[in-house]
């Protein structure tokens, strides 16, 4: 078993715990997850099931943010003719 699976399973494990105590306050701080967290995990396996509980990689490209080329070339240069 993977991490991210070992992750998915205490998501699962935290949704049935909430069930058998009939409370999700109990079972979120039981699991140190948030309320808000547990809404969210249970949103995710009720439309996705298990496979939704894995942890996704970030889809390439989408996490960095970076200007044209043209653009960070005329930033260095005006910090260049401009320390201050």
């Amino acid at each position: 078993m993977t991490a991210n699976e070992k992750v998915a399973q205490r998501k699962l494990s935290m949704l049935q715990l909430a069930q058998e105590l009939k409370s999700v306050s109990e079972a979120c701080r039981l699991m140190g997850y948030s309320r808000s967290q547990f809404y969210e995990i249970k949103r995710a396996f009720q439309t996705g099931g298990l496979e939704a509980l894995l942890d996704k990689s970030p889809i390439p490209g989408t996490t960095q943010h970076k200007v044209s080329d043209e653009t960070e070339k005329k930033v260095l240069e005006l910090s260049t003719e401009h320390p201050a």
